[in-house]
């Protein structure tokens, strides 16, 4: 009785073995087999990711040179603006009648003299702004045909100039708040 007892332990640890043997194996292959899955999808995502950010890096200098030239563009403008609006030699401002674009000065209305200021001091206050590729936003064109004398008051100048100024300031803060969007972006990753 013993004797089966241990012919029957020993059976049963036979086809437990074998089983493991059996099945054990098919475990640890498919393991594998799913490591080995993983790895190749992971390679394959990784490779794309190399090439997205390799991308990124050629955009990302494209957009440094552009910029660099941008800035060397509006710099160079901005020393020939400079020259241009002191080698003037045409009056930047006059003094007229009220509600007169020229004219002569009537003595007796000496009183309503207002500052008139010329094309020409338009024409240079506005040519200092320089758009995103650093050329001239206004261009540096002669006075129009037809509007010789023109002159324009303090009050219509700055109107012009408050506009120009709500334009900036907007492409500011968008500006800011994309920078702030990267920022984001970056400490996410």
């Amino acid at each position: 009785m013993i004797l089966y007892l241990i012919l029957g332990i020993a059976l049963v640890g036979a086809v437990v073995g074998g089983y493991v043997k059996i099945h054990g194996d098919g475990v640890d292959q498919g393991r594998a087999e799913v490591r080995n899955e993983w790895a190749t999808k992971n390679r394959a995502a990784q490779a794309t990711a190399d090439r997205l950010m390799e991308l990124r890096r050629i955009e990302i200098d494209r957009a440094a040179a552009d910029l660099a030239s941008a800035n060397t563009s509006a710099a160079d403008y901005y020393a020939q603006w400079q020259r241009a609006l002191y080698a003037n030699k045409k009056p930047l401002a006059t003094c007229g009648p009220a509600g007169a674009g020229s004219g002569t000065i009537d003595p007796a209305k000496r009183g309503d003299l207002v500052l008139r200021l010329t094309y020409d001091f338009v024409r240079q206050w506005d040519g200092a702004w320089t758009s995103a590729d650093g050329k001239p936003v206004f261009a540096d064109i002669p006075e129009p045909a037809g509007a010789s004398g023109e002159t324009y008051t303090p009050a219509e100048v700055l109107a012009n100039f408050g506009i120009n100024a709500a334009r900036c300031s907007d492409n500011a803060r968008k500006h800011n708040k994309l920078i702030d969007v990267i920022e984001k972006l970056k400490a996410a990753r």
